[in-house]
C-alpha cells in the first residue's frame, strides 16, 4: 500500500516534506548521511547503493562531493522525479536510477561499498528480508547507513491516533483550515492507507547483529517540544524552538528522539 501512496503523492510528497521546508528533519537525517559517508569512504572508490531513494535529493548532494552509484524505489513517479533531477543538476553521469523491489533487487552480490536506506524499512512487513538483501549487496566490510522510526519516540507518539482520525474527511479539512489560517502552512495534511512500523531500537541492533551487522554509529534525532502535529504551534514562534532541541541527542533523552540513525559494518 506504501508503494501506491508514493507513486500517487511523489511530486506532493517531495514538495512537502524537502523543498518547502528547509528546517525539516529529513534534511538533518540527510546531512548526516552525508557526513557518515564522507567519513567512512573516499568518494574516488566508493560505489554506492540508495535503497527507497526516493526523488533522487541524496544523490544529488553525494555527486556534488564525487560519489556515484544507483538509486532504486518501488515508485515510477518518484523514479522519473530522481531521473529528471539528475538531468537538471548534472549528475546524471555518476548516479543511475531504476524502479525495483528493495528487498530483491536483481543487482550483483558483492557489488556496493555501501548501502544507504533511510527512511525505508519501516514500510516493510519485516526486517530481516532487506538485511539478508543488504548484506548480500555489500562487499566485505561494507557499511549499511539505515533509519529506523523509534517506537519510543516522544514527536511521533501521537502518529497512531492521528492515522485512524484522519480517515475522517471532515477533521482532515478542519485541520487543514487550522494550518492554513492560522499557522500559514502550505502543507496539508496527507492521508495515510497504511501505518508504518516503529522499532525498538536495542533490538532492531541485537536483530541486526544476528544478520550478520555490527553497530558502528548511532545517532537519534528529531526533537520537539510537543509531539505531532501539535508541534506547529512551536514552529510560528520565532527562532523556530523545535530546531534548538537538537542538543538533546547528547544527553540522557537521546532515546525520546523521533529516529535512530545507524551505520554498521558487514561482518
Amino acid at each position: 500500500m506504501s508503494e501506491k501512496y508514493f507513486d500517487k503523492n511523489a511530486q506532493k510528497y517531495t514538495e512537502d516534506y524537502y523543498l518547502s521546508q528547509i528546517r525539516h528533519p529529513k534534511w538533518q537525517r540527510q546531512k548526516t548521511i552525508e557526513k557518515l559517508v564522507k567519513k567512512f569512504f573516499k568518494s574516488s572508490s566508493c560505489k554506492i547503493l540508495n535503497l527507497g531513494c526516493g526523488p533522487g535529493l541524496l544523490e544529488e548532494d553525494l555527486s556534488s562531493f564525487g560519489f556515484f552509484g544507483i538509486g532504486i524505489d518501488s515508485s515510477p513517479a518518484m523514479i522519473n522525479l530522481a531521473k529528471n533531477r539528475s538531468l537538471e543538476k548534472n549528475f546524471s553521469d555518476k548516479w543511475q536510477f531504476f524502479v525495483g523491489d528493495c528487498e530483491k533487487t536483481k543487482l550483483n552480490s558483492g557489488e556496493f561499498d555501501c548501502v544507504i536506506a533511510s527512511g525505508l524499512i519501516e514500510y516493510m512487513p519485516s526486517d530481516e528480508k532487506l538485511l539478508k538483501e543488504v548484506k548480500r549487496l555489500l562487499k566485505d566490510d561494507g557499511i549499511l547507513i539505515l533509519n529506523i522510526t523509534n517506537l519510543f519516540g516522544w514527536s511521533t507518539c501521537l502518529n497512531r491516533i492521528g492515522h485512524y482520525l484522519k480517515k475522517s474527511n471532515k477533521i482532515v479539512s478542519i485541520a487543514n483550515f487550522i494550518k492554513k489560517e492560522f499557522f500559514k502552512e502550505k502543507v496539508t495534511v496527507n492521508k495515510l492507507n497504511f501505518n508504518p512500523r516503529k522499532h525498538f531500537p536495542a533490538l532492531f541492533i541485537r536483530r541486526a547483529n544476528i544478520n550478520g551487522f555490527e553497530l558502528l554509529f548511532s545517532e537519534y534525532q528529531g526533537f520537539t517540544v510537543l509531539p505531532s502535529p501539535l508541534d506547529l504551534i512551536f514552529n510560528v514562534i520565532p527562532g523556530d524552538l523545535n530546531n534548538k532541541l537538537d542538543f538533546l541527542k547528547k544527553t540522557p533523552l537521546k532515546f525520546i528522539g523521533a529516529s535512530n540513525l545507524l551505520a554498521m559494518r558487514k561482518k
